[in-house]
Order: structure tokens, then sequence, then C-alpha cells
């Protein structure tokens, strides 16, 4: 795909070259690419060729292309080493003859500037928030125009960060600089690709009961020793145990009350959930695993009234640090989730609760040769999940003879 400065979107003073990527302008017109990213990693160079006060960036698609340096849906970094909107300081100043590379991670929200090969750091982290956004340059003057000449791709760039991260592409898309190779495979007349699923752990590492994310619900702590948040700690190896007190949480009461979740400040949706069986208790006196092996996984707004997602009976836990996993389906969200014990105990090392975002499979990504685009943004990075196959030899079945 070749991208230049958009002719049909120029600004008010502004002027193209034969070429569409040398531009001129002021302070009351701005120039655009003529493709904008929401996705992914893409990196470009300006030069700045000739007049004085050039500004280089990004502009959403909401700020237009007028006068746009003081625009909130502008990022640009200004001849003087500042950063606008706001003229905050940011890095080394530039002038005629020096290159601006110019690192959009819009994954990450982030813009990020080089000159002449060195990195000037982050710019700006909130790029997520003006949508659809397109490399752009202004001017910061109204008396004084500037010329900046782009490179998208097209040609080889003058300089290539060698820190870019993975997955960075040329902004027009035709060239991976970091060389990750892409797949698609051909399969029934359509090319596909295989999905692995995506798990968004919700709860953080605890170290208390209270977090920004949310609090530990509990029935009761019978011991200090064994805290609530201890069930989300991260720590469910026999390492981790230590020879002191085990690293788990455990409590007693009537069958059917024991319990341990969470309760998010925000909804959130779970249908995948892992548990691992208790470790060692008391010093080295293991915890008898098989206490939380009949539970249900409820789900509450309000912590009355509770929704049943899922319930085991003899769910298999006979070891310590031995982590099971269940797929539930839910799809709606709530405030409070937990294990609630049938029976009078309830004891495990670690709680995990999360969001399956995407579900692993085949998908058709184009019935056609897909161009470099749909391949960058669409193939494979690894082949990996699908090579890992095991060999099995089943027992022989004898025939039996048909008349």
């Amino acid at each position: 795909m070749v991208v230049y400065w958009d002719r049909q979107m120029l600004g008010p003073g502004s002027s193209l070259a034969a070429d569409c990527l040398t531009g001129t302008t002021f302070a009351s017109g701005t120039l655009r690419a003529t493709v904008g990213k929401t996705s992914g990693k893409w990196y470009w160079e300006a030069v700045h060729i000739s007049g004085s006060y050039p500004m280089v960036g990004v502009i959403g698609e909401a700020g237009g292309v007028g006068f746009t340096h003081t625009n909130p849906y502008a990022r640009y970094y200004y001849y003087n080493g500042a950063k606008y909107p706001g003229g905050a300081s940011y890095a080394a100043g530039y002038s005629i003859g020096d290159i601006m590379e110019v690192l959009l991670d819009m994954d990450n929200g982030t813009l990020s500037f080089y000159k002449n090969g060195v990195a000037q750091g982050i710019a700006f982290n909130n790029l997520k928030e003006l949508g659809l956004v397109y490399a752009a340059i202004n001017g910061g003057s109204s008396s004084y125009a500037m010329t900046i000449r782009a490179n998208f791709g097209a040609t080889p760039f003058q300089m290539i960060p060698s820190n870019l991260p993975k997955n960075t592409f040329s902004y027009d898309g035709s060239t991976n600089l970091t060389s990750i190779n892409k797949t698609l495979l051909l399969h029934e007349d359509k090319y596909k690709k295989w999905t692995e699923s995506k798990k968004e752990s919700l709860i953080p590492i605890l170290t208390s009961n209270t977090s920004a994310a949310g609090d530990v619900i509990m029935f009761r702590v019978d011991d200090t020793n064994y805290p609530a948040w201890r069930a989300f700690d991260g720590k469910k190896t026999l390492a981790d145990a230590g020879t002191g007190y085990g690293r788990l949480f455990y409590c007693t009461g009537t069958a059917g009350q024991p319990f341990i979740g969470f309760k998010f400040s925000k909804k959130k949706r779970v249908n995948f959930y892992r548990i691992t069986s208790s470790c060692t208790y008391q010093k080295g006196t293991v915890i008898d695993p098989g206490s939380s092996n009949n539970f249900v996984f409820e789900a509450s707004d309000d912590g009355v009234n509770w929704e049943n997602l899922d319930e085991q009976k003899n769910a298999g836990f006979t070891l310590p640090y031995i982590s099971k996993e269940f797929i539930i389906d839910n799809n709606k969200s709530f405030f409070q989730y937990r294990i609630r014990s049938l029976t009078t105990v309830i004891s495990m090392s670690e709680l995990e609760m999360y969001d399956i975002e995407e579900s692993e499979g085949w998908s058709v990504v184009s019935s056609t040769i897909p161009d470099s685009i749909e391949l960058i943004e669409q193939g494979m990075d690894s082949l990996s999940p699908l090579l890992n196959r095991v060999a099995k030899e089943f027992n022989p079945i004898a025939m039996i003879k048909q008349e």
C-alpha cells in the first residue's frame, strides 16, 4: 500500500510537491497521511527540509486539518524540543537537515520519537483515546512556512533504531522492521489462521485483603496465619510454601457455609477459573487437599442473591499443589464471585479467575490470496501450537471376517 500526504485533505495554506511526500505548511494548516491507524506498531521518517517552526507527530480523525498544534486531538514534537499541545519540555531540539523518526504504538497507546537515530523517549501515552490517528505535520508559525519530506516506507529508511518493539512495521505496512515471519494456511480454498484462546487474569497478586481491583470476601478466617488474601498471592508450589507456614487459606463452618472469593470494584465476566489444592500446613504437616473437592462456583451483584455458575462433586484433588482448570458457560458480568464448599471445610493454595476473550480454533482470513497488509495484520506469528502433537499407540483390534 502506497502512503503519502493526503492531497484531498490539505489544510489551509498547505501545499504538496509532485511526490506527495514533500509538504509545506503554516500554523493554519495541517498535512496528514492518506491512511490512519487504530492498532499495531508503525514507523516513519520526517526530514526537515527548510523553513522554521516545524511540528511532527499525529492527529486524531476528529482533529481536522486546520490549526492543530493546540488541538486536543494532536500529538506533536516541536522544533525546540517541546511537545504539544501544552508546550511541556520533552527532548532535544531539531533543525534543517535533521531526521525525526516516529514510532506510533497503537497497541499500547504510546508515541515515541528519535532524532537522527537517537531515542528521545515516549512523548505521549494516551493515544488510544484519540481513536483513528494519522501521521501528521503542522507549522508553529502563522508567518513562516516550513517544509517536511516524509518516508512512510516506499524507499529504504535512512535510520532504523535497533530497539524497535516486536512487530513494528513501516507506516505503509510493506516491511516488518523487526523481521517477524507471518503464516496463513490454505485449506479448502480458503486462507486460515489458528487462534489461541486469550485469557485475561482478573485478580492481581495480593498482599492484603484489599486492592484497587477489589477486595477479598470470605466466610471467616479461622487462623490469622492463613489470611484470605493467601488464596490470591500467586504462591502455589512446594518451593513457595517454604519451611514455615504454608501459603494457603482455609476456614471451617457448617456444611455449605465456608467460602472464599473476590468482590470487584467494577463488574467482570468470569468464564474460566483455576484452583490449586492446599499445600503444607503447620510447618510441614499436609492439610487434606481433598477437603475442597465438592464445591459450587457462584456469582452475585449484591452479595445476598447468588447465581450458581458451576458445581463440582469429587473434583479430583488428591495431592497438594495440584492445579485444575474449569471452563464455564457464562456471558454475564457480576461484581462478586466465590467458591463455596459443600462440606464443612474449604482450603486452597490459590484461586484464579479469568475472562476468556477469544476461543481457540480456525478462522477464515480470506478466500483470495491475501495482500501484504492482511498477512501482516492477520497472519500467525508461530506454528508451534499446531505442531505440538503427541504420537500414541493403541491396542490392536481384531478384525472380524465378513461373509
